[in-house]
C-alpha cells in the first residue's frame, strides 16, 4: 500500500503548513489506500463466507459493497468516491470492470437531457452530481446507453401552459335593466336578472325602502322574462 506523509492530522497548524498540492497529492493517497483496504476486506468477508459465516448482520454502510468488491463485481475505488450515492454504485455494478474504470478516469459521464426549451442537449455531468434521472436515461439493462439509444428515454420538459385571457368581470346593466357581468348576462336558474329584482331582494334582506323610479314594474323587468 502507499504511504502518507507522517503528518499529525489533529495538528491544524501543520495542515495549514502544507502546499495545495502537498494535500492533494496525499488525500489522493489516502482514497488509494482506503481502497485497496475494503478490496482486503472484501477478500476476508469472501473467506468467511465461504465458511459458511452468517454476514447480514454486517451488512450496512461500506461494508454492503464488500461482497461485490470481493467477486470483483464493483470496483473498491468507486466505494470511496461516491459512498453516499447508493443508486449511482448499483447502476455501476452492471458495468463491466473496463466500463467502471472508464467512468471513474473520466469523472462524467454523457447525458442527453431536455433543455428549458423542450430540445434534447448532451451534457456532460460529474459522476458526484448525476440524478436518479440521469441514472435512468444513461444506464440500461445491459450497459451504458449510447445517445442515441438515450434520446429515446429522455423526457421532454413540461412546456408551461398559456396564460388564460383575462375575463371582464364588472357588473353593469344594459339599456333595459338586466345585469350583466361583462358582456354576459347574469341569470338565476337560467332567467336574467333584472335591477328591479335586485333592488327588491337588496331591500328585504336589509328591511330598508327603496324608490326606484316610476311606480309600476316594466314588463321587460319582471322574472321569467328574457329580453329578445
Amino acid at each position: 500500500m502507499s504511504e502518507l506523509v507522517n503528518w499529525n492530522i489533529q495538528d491544524v497548524a501543520e495542515l495549514a503548513s502544507a502546499s495545495t498540492t502537498q494535500l492533494k497529492e496525499e488525500l489522493a493517497k489516502a482514497v488509494t489506500i482506503t481502497a485497496e483496504t475494503l478490496q482486503y476486506m472484501g477478500r476476508i468477508w469472501q473467506e468467511l463466507e465461504r465458511r459458511g459465516e452468517d454476514m447480514s448482520e454486517l451488512r450496512s454502510g461500506l461494508a454492503a459493497y464488500l461482497p461485490a468488491i470481493a467477486s470483483g463485481r464493483l470496483r473498491a475505488e468507486a466505494v470511496v468516491r461516491f459512498a453516499g450515492k447508493a443508486m449511482l454504485l448499483n447502476k455501476m455494478a452492471a458495468l463491466p470492470i473496463n466500463q467502471q474504470d472508464e467512468l471513474l478516469a473520466a469523472g462524467e459521464i454523457e447525458v442527453i437531457t431536455p433543455n428549458s426549451d423542450g430540445e434534447m442537449d448532451a451534457q456532460r455531468v460529474p459522476l458526484h452530481r448525476v440524478s436518479s434521472e440521469h441514472l435512468r436515461v444513461a444506464f440500461g439493462p445491459h450497459g451504458l446507453r449510447n445517445l442515441k439509444q438515450q434520446r429515446v428515454f429522455a423526457l421532454p420538459v413540461a412546456r408551461p401552459r398559456k396564460a388564460k385571457r383575462a375575463v371582464d368581470t364588472t357588473l353593469n346593466f344594459d339599456d333595459r335593466g338586466f345585469l350583466r357581468s361583462g358582456r354576459m348576462a347574469v341569470t338565476a336558474r337560467g332567467e336574467r336578472i333584472g335591477v328591479r329584482e335586485i333592488a327588491r331582494a337588496v331591500a328585504d334582506h336589509l328591511g330598508v325602502e327603496i324608490e326606484l323610479p316610476g311606480s309600476e314594474d316594466r314588463a321587460d323587468d319582471r322574472p321569467g322574462e328574457i329580453a329578445g
